[in-house]
């Protein structure tokens, strides 16, 4: 579901003092949602909010949860929109909030904690103001306190928990236990995280304050999330969003056993989704059921695959408001239409959805990511009249969206990285051994292929096998690669290649203080991005050119002559 400007926050006061001020025409639209949140235990919580969000980066409303755990807002029309439930010390709850018509809906949600939180033993105390989280010491009593300099009136703090800090993510942190009051930051990002509450204290002059925590007055309760919702078809949309993401989860979790584990447990959640999608006789659901079947769990072709593509093209509406979710991702609803109409052979109706879609739905974020899609789509069927149409399309009316920015980088006929150009001069660290620095220079003389990539990436991990095949039928020849992993910590690349595939070739890991200029030098927007460069650092081929098993056609062409 990484990268975000900041959004513009709004007040529920200030949306509902806007709405009241349109045109009673425009207010027939209003649909009217109230509630409630609750913590796990099923009590109201001392701090929540919920935000709505037309868009990834476009929060439409920040609402505040009373003492009794209730709330309300309205939004201005029907749609598809996304819903960040969060609560001090639980675990945010993204959901979907699909609104087909105007309608007063009452949402109830239930959410989880973070099952480690009350069971950890190392925790630090995370302030602003310092770059390093201080260590937290146990006590006697089982509480833990830390000491800090207090150098201004008041201080701001939240926990970490867990025994090393991530380089990728703040996920393990939380407020404290002790504050004179909790402050919440609408700023986001909101996803998985329970890092949107701090505790502030107030000091009073003293030069130290000690910072007590007390894990025992944190939630003990562990149950999983829960929606529903009157009219019921909004929460049940909403489960089934959670009961997929549960599954897809299982799924990589499953990655990192053995291959008869992943199959079965692939097998497994893969019927059991079928026989969702057979039994469910309310068809919005069945179509948001099938969407996230396509989207999450990777199926691979077959017969049923092929009618349930058919029956996303037959039912899914052009201007429907699941496509709106879907593009909360940069790439969202772009990959989901890929994946569903690999599993298609009629072409052309693919084709007109898409058109449909472009000039029917109401989101820009959607039309854009159509436009990308149909852009990549017409290339590969070597359409030149509709690629550059839909081409010009993105760059005139979403120049700046991230998928036009992919396609001036893949199509522009000035783009620095394409056949034929020199690849940029790049440095990098050695993965296996810290004394090594990998240069491009150091590998002229050789072909090679960099091949960027993360454990988290399942399109990566996909293009593997077919990485294994050609690195050992022509390593021995002259032949190279490079793997440069983004957004990994050290440990997981290591997990990985221990447990999954030992990918015996190059590697390095690129941190997050050079994530964004190695991005910029090799004009990185999506993974993987596979670059093969020949002896003399001339680029040969460049990413679909080497996509879906093709590196070894490529290579072996390169090699043997072979085509």
């Amino acid at each position: 579901m990484t990268h975000f400007l900041l959004p513009l926050q709004y007040s529920i006061g200030c949306v509902l003092a806007i709405l009241l001020a349109l045109p009673q025409t425009m207010a027939l639209g209003q649909v009217d949602i109230s509630g409630t949140l609750l913590g796990a235990d099923g009590r109201p919580l001392t701090m929540a909010h919920m935000i709505v969000r037309n868009g990834r980066g476009d929060t439409t409303v920040v609402v505040p949860v009373d003492a009794t755990g209730q709330f309300a807002f309205t939004l201005s029309e029907p749609g598809g929109y996304g819903v960040y439930a969060t609560g001090v010390h639980h675990e945010t709850l993204t959901m979907p909030l699909i609104l087909t018509k105007n309608e007063e809906v009452a949402l109830h949600i239930r959410l989880s904690t973070y099952q480690s939180l009350a069971t950890e033993d190392s925790f630090y105390v995370v302030v602003a103001s310092s770059e390093d989280d201080v260590p937290m010491q146990e006590r006697p009593d089982g509480t833990y306190e830390a000491r800090l300099e207090a150098s201004a009136d008041t201080l701001a703090y939240r926990i970490r928990y867990g025994a090393k800090a991530s380089e990728w993510s703040s996920d393990r942190v939380t407020a404290g236990t002790s504050q004179d009051r909790l402050v919440f930051d609408e700023s986001g990002p909101f996803w998985d995280r329970e890092g949107d509450y701090s505790s502030v204290l107030d000091l009073r002059g003293e030069p130290f304050v000690d910072i007590v925590l007390d894990p025992s007055a944190l939630p003990q309760h562990a149950a999983e999330s829960s929606v529903s919702s009157v009219p019921p078809v909004i929460g049940d949309i909403a489960a089934a969003y959670l009961d997929v993401e549960q599954k897809e989860r299982q799924l990589g979790q499953a990655v990192n056993g053995n291959v008869i584990q992943y199959l079965w447990t692939a097998w497994r959640i893969r019927g059991t989704m079928k026989k969702s999608i057979g039994r469910e006789r309310n068809p919005l659901l069945r179509q948001w059921l099938i969407l996230r079947y396509f989207d999450e769990l990777h199926p691979r072709s077959s017969k049923y695959n092929r009618y349930l593509a058919h029956e996303v093209f037959e039912s899914v509406p052009t201007d429907s408001p699941f496509w709106s979710f879907e593009a909360w991702s940069n790439v969202g609803a772009s990959n989901l239409i890929s994946q569903i109409s690999r599993q298609f052979k009629h072409q052309d109706i693919v084709g007109t959805y898409v058109r449909q879609v472009i000039d029917d739905h109401p989101d820009p974020n959607v039309r854009a990511q159509f436009l990308y899609y149909g852009v990549y789509a017409a290339d590969n069927q070597e359409d030149d009249k509709t690629k550059w149409l839909y081409y010009s399309m993105l760059q005139d009316s979403h120049a700046d969206t991230r998928q036009a920015e992919r396609a001036r980088r893949d199509f522009d006929p000035e783009k620095s990285l394409q056949t034929g150009n020199p690849i940029p001069q790049f440095s990098f660290i050695s993965f296996d051994n810290s004394t090594v620095t990998i240069t491009d220079r150091s590998l002229r003389g050789q072909t090679y292929l960099l091949d960027f990539w993360g454990t988290w990436c399942a399109p990566c991990i996909e293009e593997i096998p077919a990485l294994e095949k050609t690195y050992d039928r022509y390593q021995e020849s002259g032949f190279e690669i490079l793997s440069v992993a983004f957004l990994d910590e050290h440990a997981d690349i290591e997990q990985f290649r221990r447990d999954r595939y030992p990918m015996p070739w190059l590697h390095t890991r690129v941190t997050r203080k050079d994530d964004a200029s190695v991005r910029q030098l090799f004009e990185i927007t999506s993974f993987p991005r596979p670059i093969l460069v020949n002896e003399q650092g001339v680029i040969i081929a460049i990413d679909d050119e080497l996509r879906d098993g093709l590196v070894w056609n490529v290579v072996r062409a390169k090699f043997d002559g072979a085509e």
